[in-house]
This record gives C-alpha cells, structure tokens and sequence, in this order.
C-alpha cells in the first residue's frame, strides 16, 4: 500500500507543511518592503531569523523527541507556531514581524525535528524509502504551492495573509494529533543534556548570526565567527565526555558520513539561492506580478517533490538502497549545478516557461540529494534516535539557505551595486553553479578511489 493512504501520515503534513509554505514569504519580499519603507537588502533578515532560530535547535528538539516522544514535542512545537504565525500577520513594525519569525522559528524546529521520526513511525522498516520519498514529497510540494498560493493571497490580500493563513492547518494538526503514538523512542537510563543543548544552540546561532554580520561589519563577523568555533569546540569536547550526548559524534570520524553531511549544506546552499533572488529578477527584470512569480518558483520545489518522491521508490529495495544513493547523490549535483548554470545566463525578455525550466532542473537535482541523504542518515544512526537523524537532515539543509540568505545575497548585492543588476545576477549564479560542479568533482574523486581500494 501506498504510503500516502495512511490518513495519519496527513495529520502529520498538515503540521508540518507549515514550515515549508514559509516559500510564499519569498513572493511577498518587494510588499514587505515597500509596506514598511525598508531596502531590498533587509529583506533577508526575514529569512535569515526564521531559519537562524529553527536552525539553531533542531537536533535540539530532535533529542527531546527521542527522550520525551516524538508526539509530545511535535505538539508543542505546533502551538508556538500558531501563535508566532498570528503574530507575524499582526505585526505592527518591521522590528516586531522579526521578533515574530524567531517565534516561528522555535515552533518550526519541534515539529520539524519530530515529523520524520513520526512518519517513519508509522510503517515497517522495510518500506522506510517509500516512507522518505512520501514525506519529502508532501515536504518540496507544500513548498512549490507557498509561491503560488502567496501570490494569490497577496493579490486578493495583503502580504500579511502568507502568514495568517498557515495557523489553521497547524490547528487542525494538533487536533489530529490525538491519533499518533505517544510512544518514546528512548529506553530507561537515558537524560536530556542541558548544558549539551546550550553549548550546541549557542555554537549555532553564532555561526549563523556571525555569517549574516560579514556584510555589515567584517570584523564583528569573524570576532563572532572566532566564538562560534570556540563554543563549537566546548559543545564537542562537552559531548565526548556526556554519558547522553545530544548526538553521537563518532559517527563524523566515517569521512563519508562526514562528507555528505558537508555536501549536503553546500548543495542547499547553491541551489537556494534560487528563492534569494531569482524573486527580484521576475519582479524587476520580467515584469511579472505577484501571481506569476508564485508560478514560476513553483518549479523549483516542484522538482524537488518529483524527483524525491522517485528516489524514495529507488532506494526502497533493501538490498539496492545503499548503493543506488550514491549515484542518486552524484546526479543529483549535476541536476543543480546545470541548473544554476542556466539560471546564470536568464536576462531580460527572457520567457517565463525558460526562467521556470532552469529553477526546475536546480530543484529536481536538490530532490535527488535530500532524499538520499534522509535515507542514509536514518539508516546509519540507530532507530531510538530518529529524532536527531531526522533533525540532521534538517539542520544541514537550514544551514546551507542561511549560507544562500547571507553569502550568495552579499554576492548579488555587491556586485549589483558596483556594476548594475544583470551583473550581480549573472555573478550569484556563477557562482553557485561552481559550487555544485566542486561537490560533484569531489563525490567522483570519492568514488574512484573507493574502486581502486577495493
């Protein structure tokens, strides 16, 4: 049977999908500029509170499900989530709609963290790639519907209605809730580390909070960024020593492990930066309203959704799961790389179906990746801890479209201003383009050395 037949596995992406209709945000950037007197540039500190804030603690909110039950915090999560989506809608000022995201932030990082440790939950384990290629589906389409929908609220609306319009799903997800299991994952002995969770949570957030500071200060950047590795040194050396660190760090001494992690902050990096700035292209370049970049951007998570929805068909053979992902991994970065290659070439009386096909081919790779990497890291780590595995899988993904809000942004900003915007256009996507072609010479290099080993 089909995943997508269990009604329960819905209640689960109704709550979910919250999150990743946060794309509709991306459609209301020149709105929500223009409504409070604010530059383009400011606009990514919306994106960038939002994901700092859900970044910071998802393996967070991933050990608390392992240790308390995965039903407990998705709960949770999900009313500090309606409440933050309201405020959001409400919000008087440019200052209180941020402080607002960070609120949403928390709310998307439990819920985030415990949905695939849920969904994985309802089935066997043997159709543990079907189950991944559902729920990354459900997952990259409500992101394909955010433009699209966003565009028309906008257009029937306001800007404020991309967020109003979430918080009944994520009521009706905590009122479905009541049919999940309640089960924890964790046996007797094991504890919540709290000085594990600050240190991991503070490492985090510097290195987010020190990225987003280079543009503005490069000396405040790198002093953060000097902290960052510093707390991040006192969170692993904290964990060594932990009896119930919040993640098992032997598992990163595996240089494949290690690299794929890494791969997988660089791939959402690069192709992210689609939804960073490709928006001021159609708004500016193209022309286009509000409805019909919500249509274009839809391309790009709709080829996330196709194509992680077959890749979770592939990797469901047991016996052909663990080696078709590594393929699946190295196709899926020329996917992006190509894709971003062409994005790079789109100037003015470009068509909208071109624009579309090229932001397409960039999400279709992305599908590919993510959706393997979610079936490697929840096979690699142990089932009682789904929750951090899941949350890996989402942390390395925040962690790469902080990199495209701050590094690609501060990129296209630069250089647009120094020598107009076709420039800095052309620039963004060049070089994330290279950044994709780098991952797939390295996964290559990698796969040729393991066949001579062997």
């Amino acid at each position: 049977m089909s995943p997508l037949l269990n009604p329960r596995l819905w209640i689960i992406a109704a709550g979910t999908v919250i999150v990743p209709l946060d794309s509709s945000v991306n459609v209301a950037f020149p709105y929500i500029a223009d409504g409070f007197g604010r530059p383009a540039a400011d606009l990514r500190l919306v994106v960038v509170t939002f994901i700092l804030s859900s970044a910071a603690l998802l393996l967070i909110g991933g050990r608390l499900g392992d240790l308390y039950g995965y039903r407990r915090i998705f709960r949770i999560g999900l009313v500090i989530s309606i409440a933050a989506l309201l405020l959001d809608a409400a919000a008087p000022s440019y200052l209180a709609l941020l402080s607002a995201r960070i609120g949403q932030g928390i709310g998307a990082a439990l819920t985030l963290s415990c949905a695939p440790a849920l969904t994985l939950g309802l089935f066997p384990e043997a159709d543990r790639g079907k189950a991944i290629g559902a729920y990354a589906m459900i997952f990259a389409g409500s992101m394909a519907l955010g433009p699209v929908v966003g565009g028309w609220l906008i257009d029937a609306w306001d800007w404020r209605a991309v967020f109003w319009f979430r918080a009944p799903l994520a009521a009706a997800a905590l009122l479905g809730s009541i049919f999940l299991s309640s089960a924890r994952a964790a046996g007797p002995g094991r504890t919540f580390d709290p000085a594990g969770a600050v240190l991991l949570g503070s490492a985090l957030a510097l290195i987010f909070i020190s990225l987003n500071m280079l543009s503005t200060s490069a000396a405040a950047g790198a002093a953060l960024g000097g902290l960052a590795i510093l707390t991040g040194g006192g969170f692993v050396a904290h964990q060594l020593r932990s009896a119930s660190p919040i993640i098992e760090l032997r598992y990163f001494r595996s240089r494949p492990f290690s690299g794929l992690t890494l791969s997988n902050v660089l791939l959402n990096l690069s192709a992210f930066s689609v939804m960073m700035v490709v928006p001021f292209y159609l708004g500016r370049t193209a022309g286009v309203d509000a409805g019909d970049a919500g249509l274009v951007l839809a391309a790009y998570a709709g080829g996330v959704a196709a194509t992680a929805w077959i890749a979770g068909q592939i990797l469901n053979t047991a016996t052909a799961g663990d080696s078709a992902a590594p393929r699946l991994m190295r196709l899926s970065a020329l996917g992006v790389g190509a894709g971003l290659w062409l994005v790079s070439g789109l100037g003015p009386g470009q068509s909208l179906l071109a624009v579309a096909a090229a932001i397409g081919l960039v999400g279709a790779g992305l599908g590919l990746y993510q959706a393997s990497f979610l079936y490697l890291v929840t096979g690699t780590l142990p089932p009682e801890d789904r929750g951090v595995a899941g949350s890996l899988a989402e942390v390395t993904r925040s962690m790469g479209n902080v990199g495209a809000a701050t590094l690609m942004f501060e990129i296209f900003r630069t250089r647009s201003a120094a020598d107009g915007f076709e420039a800095g256009f052309q620039s963004t996507y060049v070089t994330a383009a290279a950044i994709a072609f780098a991952v797939l010479a390295v996964m290559l290099a990698s796969a040729i050395f393991q066949r001579t080993r062997s």
